[in-house]
């Protein structure tokens, strides 16, 4: 048997990793680049919705 005892127990573990891990310590300056400038482009109006980003990943990678 492995570290965790239940699918769930992975699950608990991994919440509390993210829960408890400051963003600051587990990003990097250029994650935190790339976040900052995301956040520019969503307040300029460039994002778009997760509906539109899934149909655009689903015509690049299907195979026609």
């Amino acid at each position: 048997m492995g570290r965790f005892p239940t699918p769930e127990a992975v699950v608990e573990a991994a919440v509390v990793e993210l829960t408890e891990t400051p963003i600051d310590e587990s990003l990097g300056a250029a994650d935190i680049a790339a976040i900052d400038e995301a956040e520019t482009q969503i307040d300029r109006g460039e994002g778009i919705d997760l509906a539109t980003l899934r149909a655009e990943m689903s015509k690049r990678f299907t195979k026609p």
